[in-house]
């Protein structure tokens, strides 16, 4: 009866983070992070755990007593050569110097890992983890914040360097033109395609996260299973078959596979995102969103990724509905702040929306409600489905892990807006 309730969870892994920093004072900056280690996890009644850091991928998983001869897709690729990502990028920094910008920096991250993930039964795991970044940082002027954009790609692939000097050259023009709002306003606010997703990880994401519904921090409880929870405008998935990001055989850091992707359909809570101990404190069958940032860091129920699905209306047909409104171009950092049931996010580039079409540049603007208010307000969902641009990151409980996001154009109301930042 006792080895009934015994589970063993064992997970050997690699990681290489490297960044390259470049600014318009001149500077150069190189560094190379490598760590490599290994946890075992065993259930008695409760998880307990060990870690232990290693020389290597190998080293680790012969600790831990895992089969010598790992998978040959098992392997690292390797990360960005500094020479030749600074060549390729010369065009980049020539176009931001003519910006005419007080400052100005760009980051390369590029990102490794691969992990061998063995489960009690002996079968075995093995995903490897691979995203560059491009991040570009300007000031505009002396004693302004920082704006910053980004574009990612998988390794082998080109960065959008003319989609980003394109969108930072519109938002430079957006703030420089922009007209700010008087006081707050109520208004119907409309998030562009792709990256505004960030708003319903951040807000549903979040709340659907079984350590934050056991700890009464969610609006949500396991009694809101089957219940219309959001407008039924809305579908919330955690897998999208066109992502490259986010195969669809991903099996999260406890070996296990989501089987479950519509989290909420038509408005209807359907899954919680749980890793196996939430998911059995909580009642309920889910698992597959177990996720660590390294592997002397706890396993904590996270998304790998959070999609809004498509309705069937154009985005022209959402902006003519609205007589005045915002909408939202660009996406920055938002707070939610659950006990409060409150939230706001920055929108780095905002326009009015006047009698159904692009208005006035508002530069900058703040987006903030109550999130009960939120979940119902969704009345349009556009048909141009589109993924974020790969620069997602998400922060929990200390722990950073990039994650995917997206959403067709939507049209959500009762929020309230405010000129500046968050």
């Amino acid at each position: 009866m006792e080895l009934m309730t015994q589970d063993r969870i064992t997970m050997a892994e690699e990681t290489r983070i490297q960044r390259i920093e470049v600014d318009s004072n001149g500077s150069r900056q190189f560094s190379l992070v490598r760590r490599a280690g290994g946890t075992e996890r065993v259930f008695r009644q409760a998880w307990t755990s060990n870690w232990q850091e290693a020389e290597s991928l190998e080293q680790a998983a012969t600790a831990l007593k895992l089969p010598k001869k790992a998978k040959a897709d098992c392997v690292l690729p390797p990360t960005l050569d500094p020479a030749q990502a600074l060549r390729r990028q010369r065009p980049l920094f020539e176009a931001l110097t003519r910006l005419g910008v007080e400052q100005w920096g760009v980051v390369f991250r590029s990102f490794r890992q691969c992990r061998r993930v063995n489960r009690r039964s002996g079968k075995e795991h093995c995903r490897v983890s691979c995203h560059d970044s491009l991040h570009i940082r300007i000031r505009l002027q002396a004693g302004e914040k920082e704006i910053e954009l980004g574009d990612g790609r998988l390794p082998g692939e080109s960065f959008n360097r003319d989609g980003l000097l394109q969108r930072l050259n519109a938002i430079i023009q957006n703030h420089r033109s922009a007209r700010p709002l008087g006081g707050s306003l109520a208004l119907p606010v409309v998030l562009a395609a792709g990256d505004g997703g960030i708003i319903w990880h951040e807000l549903m994401g979040h709340s659907l996260e079984g350590d934050h519904v056991l700890a009464g921090d969610s609006p949500l409880t396991g009694r809101d299973i089957g219940r219309r929870v959001m407008s039924r405008a809305v579908t919330l998935s955690a897998r999208c078959a066109t992502d490259p990001f986010v195969p669809p055989d991903l099996r999260d850091d406890e070996g296990e596979a989501c089987r479950h992707p519509h989290l909420i359909e038509e408005g209807v809570l359907r899954h919680f995102i749980c890793d196996r101990d939430t998911g059995r404190r909580l009642g309920v069958p889910e698992r597959g969103h177990a996720r660590q940032e390294g592997f002397d860091r706890p396993v904590l129920p996270r998304m790998f990724a959070l999609y809004l699905q498509p309705g069937s209306l154009s985005p022209e047909d959402i902006l003519r509905s609205i007589k005045r409104g915002i909408y939202a171009a660009e996406f920055g950092l938002g707070r939610v702040l659950f006990r409060k049931g409150r939230f706001a996010f920055h929108i780095p580039s905002a326009f009015l929306i006047e009698h159904g079409r692009l208005g006035p540049a508002l530069g900058p603007v703040t987006v903030q409600g109550n999130m009960d208010t939120a979940f119902q307000a969704v009345s349009m969902v556009g048909d141009d489905f589109r993924l974020d641009r790969g620069v997602s990151f998400c922060h929990k409980k200390g722990q950073t892990l990039h994650v995917r996001v997206g959403q067709p154009t939507v049209r959500v109301d009762g929020l309230t807006i405010s000129s500046g930042g968050a």
